[in-house]
This record gives structure tokens, C-alpha cells and sequence, in this order.
């Protein structure tokens, strides 16, 4: 067979190859964006639920790829056309929404705790005014503010409906994941069956709290030192890169253009990233 016949099939050979991989790729691809796609929907959800935010999980998603797409543009053309680091950059852009949404998560429950102090305090004078449990219940709602009242008023609607009072406590407890909530819930579902006074309870359980978190409180000012030691070391790198990039931008071209200049910045984003969290793990105390 001719010379040309042979190049003509391997052309052929190579272009089916090339073809058959791009699309198990793009079928792969699609796959798992779509499994992506359902479990982040399903927990951005239940965290929504849980924030009594009504708003569309698609948004989310959809201004998480945004962010993502606009943070790769970016990165691309201050790294000269760096496609590994491009993409590094991109999914970390993807998770910022997640992040800030953890972020108000945990500040909204912060908020839940400041509050159930006084809310605990509360249904003890109710109660021993008079009222059942139930009653108090309506009460402390009604002069209450979110989130504390957005969380009981829910118990009481689930109560309402037919759900027994241990499980919609129950319910409310897994809903915002809090320890002191837990004690509440736990004691007041064993001083209902077993008998007692749940106002004393109530009683003793604010002062625990109240001592906890004057110990908390205590703790974060001992650590908030480290905790922005960690903030200004993580920070630092990026802020003089973008100085030097400002200032001389030619001399930052070896650092993304060649392989000891890859290596460098790969490692200096690895470094970081475990110095940020050793710190973190350091300072991290639970009472």
C-alpha cells in the first residue's frame, strides 16, 4: 500500500482515539457534575432550611460557578496563562459561597446561645408563675426574637400537628446542633418521664451555661493573639506578590514560567495552607 494511505489511517486511527476519549470525558464530566450538582443542592438546602432562609438552592450554585469562572479568567491573566494554578484558584472560588454560608451557620447559632440563656431563664419564671411547659413554650416565643423564636415557634407548630412534644424537642436539637440546646432537650425529656421540677433545672442549667461561657470568653482573648498570627502569616505571601506584581511585574514572569518557579509556588500554597490549619488546631479549644 502507498506511503500515504498508511499517514491517512494513522490520521484516522488517531482522530477516532481522540474523539472516543473526548467523549467519555465530556459523558464522565457530566456525570459528575450532576452527582455534584444534586449533593450540593441537598445540602445547601437542608443549611437554608435550618437558616429559615427561603431562597432557591440554584442560586447558589449558579453564583458559586460564576465566582469560579471569574476568579479562572483572572487568575489566567495575572499568572501568565498558568492553567494549573488557574484551576487551584477556581474551586476555590467555587467554595465561597459554601464557606460564607458556614460562616452565618455558625454565627446564627452563636446568636441561638446568647439568646437561650435568657430564653431558659425565661421559661423557668413562667413556669413557676403557672405555666405548663407547653404554655411557656408560647410565651417565650411571642416575646422572644429570631433565631431563639424562630426555632421554638417551629417546635410548637410540629407539637400542634400531632408530633409528641419529646420528639419535635428531639427534632429541635438536630436542627441546631448545639450542646447546650442538648442538655435542655436531654433534661427536660428525662424530668417528664421520670417526674421532678423543670423549673429548677432550667435554673441550674443557665448557671452552667453562664459560667461556660464566661470561660469561653476567657479563652478567646487568650488565643485571639494566635488566631491573627495565623491570619497575617497566611496573608502575607499574596499581599507581596501583589505589591511585586504592581511594582516590577517583569520579575515575576520566572516565577510562573518555569518548572523551579511552578514548584515554588506550589509549595509555598501548601505550606500555608498547613501552617493555617496547625494554628487553627492549636487554638481550637473546647470547654
Amino acid at each position: 500500500m502507498p506511503k500515504i494511505v498508511y499517514v491517512a489511517m494513522i490520521y484516522i486511527i488517531t482522530f477516532l482515539t481522540i474523539a472516543i476519549v473526548a467523549n467519555f470525558a465530556a459523558g464522565a464530566g457530566r456525570i459528575l457534575f450532576r452527582y455534584y450538582q444534586s449533593r450540593y443542592l441537598q445540602s445547601v438546602s437542608r443549611t437554608l432550611e435550618t437558616m429559615f432562609i427561603f431562597l432557591n438552592p440554584r442560586r447558589i450554585l449558579n453564583v458559586s460557578i460564576l465566582i469560579m469562572c471569574l476568579v479562572f479568567m483572572f487568575t489566567l491573566t495575572i499568572t501568565r496563562l498558568n492553567i494549573v494554578l488557574s484551576v487551584i484558584m477556581a474551586l476555590v472560588g467555587l467554595l465561597v459561597p459554601r464557606i460564607l454560608l458556614s460562616y452565618y451557620v455558625r454565627k446564627r447559632r452563636r446568636t441561638f446561645e446568647l439568646q437561650f440563656v435568657q430564653g431558659l431563664d425565661f421559661l423557668s419564671s413562667s413556669m413557676k408563675a403557672g405555666l405548663s411547659f407547653v404554655q411557656a413554650l408560647e410565651s417565650l416565643v411571642e416575646n422572644s426574637t429570631p433565631p431563639l423564636s424562630q426555632e421554638f415557634d417551629l417546635l410548637l407548630r410540629e407539637y400542634r400537628i400531632g408530633i409528641p412534644l419529646n420528639e419535635a424537642l428531639q427534632n429541635l436539637a438536630r436542627r441546631v446542633e448545639s450542646e447546650e440546646l442538648n442538655l435542655m432537650v436531654f433534661s427536660t425529656i428525662i424530668t417528664r418521664e421520670l417526674g421532678g421540677d423543670i423549673s429548677e433545672i432550667f435554673d441550674h442549667l443557665a448557671d452552667v451555661i453562664r459560667s461556660r461561657h464566661r470561660v469561653m470568653e476567657r479563652v478567646d482573648t487568650l488565643t485571639s493573639q494566635g488566631r491573627l498570627q495565623a491570619m497575617v502569616c497566611g496573608a502575607i505571601p499574596f499581599v507581596l506578590y501583589g505589591i511585586l506584581f504592581l511594582w516590577q511585574p517583569e520579575h515575576m514572569d520566572p516565577l510562573f514560567n518555569s518548572t523551579v518557579g511552578r514548584v515554588a509556588i506550589y509549595a509555598v500554597v501548601l505550606l500555608q495552607v498547613m501552617v493555617i490549619l496547625t494554628v487553627r488546631r492549636i487554638v481550637a479549644i473546647r470547654i
